[in-house]
């Protein structure tokens, strides 16, 4: 799926059909939209003021039954931004026992993308190559995720 401008909306619907065994339940782009616009205006919100009860509505209808067979994903060069890691992090990696390799090199990863990454990395997950040349992770990111590296280890 490398080099498809996927974008962001495109990781979550991806991130949506991996994390419910391919069956998104006719979940449509703007559902995706809507579900996108919600959760970076949680993101906005500060700490005090959050609505945990609104992420774990949307946590319980998406129940984890990843897709079994899936174990590569390669979304290099799809304009996938933090949000779309995020997504993909959370509902495509997390407790995926399959999924051993994603590529998401060349997109526009920044530091809070690679920090979700490092937070799924080091809860344990069954990814054992990822790759993320071409990104702007900083030097936060890479230490976030060095550190869950040698904490999973």
């Amino acid at each position: 799926l490398g080099y498809n401008n996927l974008g962001n909306v495109g990781a979550n619907l991806i991130a949506s059909a991996i994390q419910c065994g391919g069956d998104v339940g006719g979940l449509k782009r703007e559902e995706l939209e809507l579900e996108s616009s919600e959760k970076k205006q949680d993101e906005e919100l500060t700490p005090a003021n959050q609505h945990p009860q609104q992420h774990q509505r949307h946590q319980q209808q998406r129940p984890h039954h990843h897709h079994p067979s899936l174990s590569v994903l390669d979304l290099g060069f799809n304009n996938i931004s933090d949000e779309g890691c995020t997504s993909l992090a959370t509902r495509a990696v997390s407790r995926n026992p399959a999924l051993r390799t994603l590529y998401l090199s060349g997109n526009a990863v920044r530091e809070r993308g690679a920090l979700a990454l490092a937070e799924v990395i080091a809860r344990g997950c069954a990814l054992t190559n990822l790759h993320l040349t071409a990104n702007r992770i900083g030097p936060m990111g890479v230490r976030g995720l060095m550190r869950s590296i040698a904490e999973f280890d």
